[in-house]
């Protein structure tokens, strides 16, 4: 992918997250009910979603299901073959249509554009996999024949003699119709027929990509879309690779093939891009070794080029064991309420739930794949396939957190009110009221007593709804409680290790991924040691985490500290933090100052996002000692301090100094004028007990007789030096 390709994905994939283009009419609620499999059936109407059990289809692979675009209700479904009406009833002449119950997007249903009662069913055959060819054909469904259970008034009229068993459908730029997409057989052609409400056109064909012919397995693999409606991936299961392309929802052109390669002994079937474009789920057969099976990848496409791409690759079922422990197709669809459901047939349990990927934004493992995450009804079984839908969202939930007895302003989700856009004004509707200072405005506040779930209703001029599930959860505040504790008894000089643990791990009920501990010291006596900060996180809670230090001065050490794997939080009693500490005697301002090696550490934790959490730290006491002797520091250091003779003198305009510490802490080196006025501060620091040497570049000064004095601790010095010009 070149670099303005990458940006363009980036920007315009990026937009998709929280500004979804608007739909058609037909569009909203048109895929919340699903069939598919051995009588399966999902619905999308509540949240959770429903598994469904009175479904009469018995499909392997593809399948499609459509409902009324307003009430999420039941329309019909089809295998590509026969029609079922919403009584679960063959539909009135709903039988002998031209798909086929092992081709891979055999049936795709989508609204008749400006018409409410007629939609189209679109089949493709099963291509050359059993040695026939099939191509792409259409269907008419009247709603309002028999009695308003529907039935098919037109049927298989030809769009394309030979195909592949790619189906799929994007909607146009004027959101008034929408593209179908098919592949042609033997050829690198992509077909896209303008469905609008003056019928169907004649297709644009784009000559780019892939040679889908020769043998009969190169008819296989999906082609899906991304919501914004710009970029495909077709999964070319024959040629064992990936292709990512654009699409120009304006004009019909297909362009700019990116093939992504896999490995030599995989072929990949479905392919699935997360809602925001970013991420490219696919499912890979390895079937040619032994231990064959079938596992999940996800990609970032925003990574380069088709070799970059592939670098990304995340497999799921890298662990044991594999996604599906077999060698069979596994299908990935969107759902309606923005979470990724995979098949997960060949062998028990895996017939009777479907996998989730409930977080399909989000890289590698944060994105929650859960093998088990949606348990069909009782007598029904997934097979290969799920429902081909136009992929959209259209449902959103929404998680937030407040503490007990304080409120928190809802609203709705910027995706959500951005579906809508063109389609102003916009009503609001919350249920339940139970805590919500409104229920008709946009945002109200919410003051739950317990956990709570709120349902919006967010509706256009046009009438078209769209639903959000926030749930509001409601922490009872609790108490944490945390210490400094470590080495706190020593002698200046020495470097002490100060430790702020967690007593117990009340922190879990959290889920902490982040926190921030201020630590306050007595300057007098202490000051971080720098060349330490690398091994702040060794050993803690919190290993492996990234410290960056906020201050270090005034007294105050402040870090945060962060986590680096997505999936990981806080939790247990123990070690946060351990800095260390470099012990000095500060510098007594008269002759007659004592010094005092005892000081109290205290410390603050404050854990990210983490409201509920009321942290008390205990503070530490620190002591340092001189042997037992008299803390009159002129009375220990005389012998062992110096500043000696400037070099040269007379001088201009330059000379050295050189003078020597005793003690670890403060040193201060200045030079005064013949009068007592200090021009110039040589040396203003915390220095280690050594010799050292200064120069002083009097240049500016004129000539004449200057003192120089040196100050550590409770100990000074002062000579005489004279620049001479």
């Amino acid at each position: 992918m070149t670099s303005q390709r990458r940006s363009h994905v980036c920007a315009a994939l990026a937009c998709a997250l929280f500004s979804l283009l608007p739909m058609t009419a037909a569009a909203q609620k048109s895929y919340n009910i699903w069939y598919f499999g051995d009588k399966a059936g999902i619905d999308f109407n509540v949240d959770p979603p429903v598994a469904l059990g009175d479904g009469q289809m018995s499909e392997l692979e593809g399948c499609a299901s459509i409902a009324h675009r307003r009430t999420g209700t039941l329309l019909f479904y089809a295998n590509g073959d026969s029609v079922w009406n919403r009584a679960h009833r063959p539909m009135k002449n709903g039988f002998g249509l031209h798909g086929h119950f092992s081709s891979t997007q055999t049936v795709l249903i989508g609204a008749m554009p400006g018409d409410t009662n007629r939609y189209y069913v679109f089949t493709a055959g099963v291509g050359a996999y059993y040695k026939r060819t099939g191509g792409i054909e259409y269907s008419i469904v009247d709603m309002r024949g028999d009695n308003g259970f529907g039935g098919i008034t037109t049927k298989n009229k030809v769009l394309l003699d030979t195909a592949t068993e790619k189906l799929t459908a994007v909607y146009d730029a004027t959101r008034t119709g929408y593209w179908l997409l098919a592949h042609g057989w033997g050829d690198d052609r992509f077909y896209a027929w303008h469905v609008t409400p003056t019928g169907i056109a004649a297709p644009v064909i784009s000559r780019v990509g892939m040679i889908n012919g020769g043998v009969s397995e190169n008819s296989i693999g999906y082609l899906k879309s991304t919501i914004d409606c710009r970029h495909l991936a077709a999964a070319n299961y024959g040629t064992r690779c990936i292709e990512l392309l654009d699409f120009d929802n304006a004009t019909g052109i297909v362009s700019n093939p990116i093939a992504i390669p896999v490995p030599a002994t995989c072929r990949p079937y479905s392919v699935c891009f997360s809602p925001d474009g970013r991420r490219l789920y696919a499912s890979l057969l390895y079937e040619f070794r032994a231990g064959a099976h079938t596992d999940l990848i996800q990609y970032d496409v925003t990574a380069g080029d088709g070799a970059a791409i592939a670098s990304t690759a995340y497999d799921f079922g890298a662990d044991d064991p594999p996604v599906v422990e077999v060698a069979y197709w596994v299908t990935l669809m969107l759902g309606p309420d923005g979470v990724i459901y995979c098949t997960m047939p060949g062998r028990y349990p895996g017939l009777f739930y479907l996998s989730t990927i409930s977080r399909p934004n989000e890289p590698r493992a944060a994105c929650r794949f859960k093998r088990d995450g949606m348990h069909l009804a009782p007598r029904t079984a997934a097979k290969i396939g799920l429902p081909n839908v136009i992929d959209l969202v259209t449902q959103y939930h929404a998680d937030t957190a407040t503490c007990a007895g304080a409120g928190i302003m809802l609203a709705a989700s910027p995706v959500l009110v951005g579906s809508l856009a063109g389609d102003e004004p916009l009503a609001y509707h919350w249920a339940l009221a139970d805590g919500l200072s409104c229920t008709d405005c946009a945002t109200p506040i919410a003051s739950p007593s317990a956990t709570t779930k709120y349902e919006l209703t967010v509706t256009g001029r046009s009438g078209n709804p769209l639903t959000q599930w926030t749930t509001v959860h409601v922490t009872p505040r609790h108490a944490v409680r945390a210490a400094v504790q470590g080495g706190l008894d020593g002698t200046p000089g020495d470097t002490l290790e100060l430790r702020v643990e967690l007593v117990d791990d009340a922190l879990d009920l959290d889920s902490v991924r982040g926190f921030t501990v201020r630590m306050h010291y007595d300057t007098n006596s202490m000051r971080p040691d720098r060349s330490a900060y690398a091994a702040m996180l060794a050993g803690t809670r919190a290993e492996g985490w990234t410290a960056t230090v906020l201050r270090d001065y005034s007294g105050v050490l402040e870090v945060h500290v962060v986590a680096t794997d997505p999936t990981a939080y806080l939790h247990g009693a123990g070690t946060l933090l351990r800095a260390r500490m470099w012990t000095y005697i500060h510098m007594l301002t008269s002759d007659t100052a004592t010094w005092s090696g005892n000081s109290t550490v205290t410390a603050e934790v404050i854990p990210d996002a983490s409201p509920c959490a009321d942290v008390t730290v205990d503070a530490a006491s620190v002591r340092l000692t001189m042997c037992g002797l008299n803390m009159r520091l002129i009375e220990l250091v005389t012998g062992t301090n110096a500043l000696d003779a400037n070099r040269p003198n007379p001088f201009n305009p330059t000379t050295e100094i050189g003078y020597s510490v005793a003690l670890d802490g403060p040193v201060r080196l200045e030079v005064l004028d013949a009068l007592g006025r200090e021009v110039a501060c040589l040396v203003d620091e915390v220095r280690k007990a050594g010799r050292y040497s200064v120069r002083w570049d009097a240049a500016s000064q004129p000539s004449g007789l200057y003192y120089y004095r040196l100050r550590s601790a409770g100990w000074s010095a002062v000579r005489t030096m004279m620049l001479v010009k």
